[in-house]
């Protein structure tokens, strides 16, 4: 009668997760490596569209930065600020997982839930077609 839910909301669902279980997250996005959003968990005053640009811009630099530094393949983007951090990591070859975190966070807590919602994430979009 109900169905499966969609992409969209299984994606949306796991980025809730990443919001509600890891004290210090006010926001999960799932963005394209084009700077599109694919799911988010954004509340409030947060615009997707331009958490979304700003990754993809983001992820351009860091890739630029370890390429022309010898770093190696880009991992993890952690941008702290007097209010926060924004944290962007990589999913698959196709999507990044963005996280909008309080200063007092738990960055090691945070970058753990990190890897395993993007594992998740990765899996849901692989079962769907996507990357």
């Amino acid at each position: 009668m109900y169905g499966e839910a969609s992409l969209s909301e299984r994606l949306e669902r796991l980025l809730r997760f990443m919001s509600y279980d890891c004290p210090g997250v006010e926001a999960a996005v799932l963005v394209s490596y084009d700077g599109l959003i694919m799911a988010s968990s954004l509340e409030g005053g947060a615009d997707e569209d331009r958490v979304a640009a700003m990754s993809a811009a983001l992820l351009s630099v860091a890739e630029k930065i370890g390429a022309e530094l010898d770093r190696g393949e880009f991992e993890t983007a952690l941008v702290s600020g007097s209010k926060g951090f924004v944290i962007v990591k990589p999913v698959n070859g196709d999507a990044l997982l963005v996280v909008l975190a309080g200063k007092n966070s738990k960055l090691g807590l945070i970058k753990y839930e990190m890897s395993r919602i993007g594992r998740m994430l990765a899996e849901e979009l692989e079962r769907s077609g996507y990357g």
